[in-house]
């Protein structure tokens, strides 16, 4: 399966998604850099009212204290967003940990509980019946689309 996704990742298709993703990331972008904007904007009528004596040193330097905490938030939503698209441009690339780490397995004959370890990161059977198996890596795996899981 790593292989058929290294496959995938070559195709037209994948450079679509991810032109799709990069604008909704670009908007998202956007979005915060307006609103940084818009608090940026608010502050300077707050330096005229100090200026012109209608607010208090107090006052004002506890408004400023408000938009610089205002602004270090967006600049953390920034920096968060810029990070997800980048694990996102590395799932869809030949980094992507769950390719590197599955693409040239190769199973032993006799499975031993190194293998397991490396390789599985949890098991979880509901009602005895059902056994779901879940691999290291599996965030970076869970960035394909389902179809491409299914063959």
């Amino acid at each position: 399966m790593a292989e058929r996704m290294t496959r995938y990742l070559e195709t037209e298709a994948i450079q679509k998604l991810l032109q799709k993703e990069q604008q909704q990331y670009s908007e998202k972008a956007w979005m915060i850099f307006q609103e940084m904007e818009q608090v940026e904007k608010d502050r300077i009528p707050i330096y005229e009212k100090f200026k012109n004596n209608e607010l208090t040193e107090t006052e004002y330097l506890n408004k400023k204290e408000e938009i610089q905490s205002q602004l270090q938030m967006y600049e953390m939503d920034f920096e968060g967003l810029m990070e997800r698209f980048a694990e996102m441009k590395k799932a869809f690339s030949n980094e992507n940990e769950w390719i590197k780490t599955f693409q040239r397995v190769e199973l032993p004959e006799d499975l031993e509980f190194e293998h397991v370890k490396k390789w599985v990161n949890k098991i979880i059977v509901s009602n005895f019946k059902e056994v779901h198996v879940y691999l290291t890596m599996q965030k970076w795996r869970d960035y394909f689309p389902e179809e491409w899981l299914e063959e």
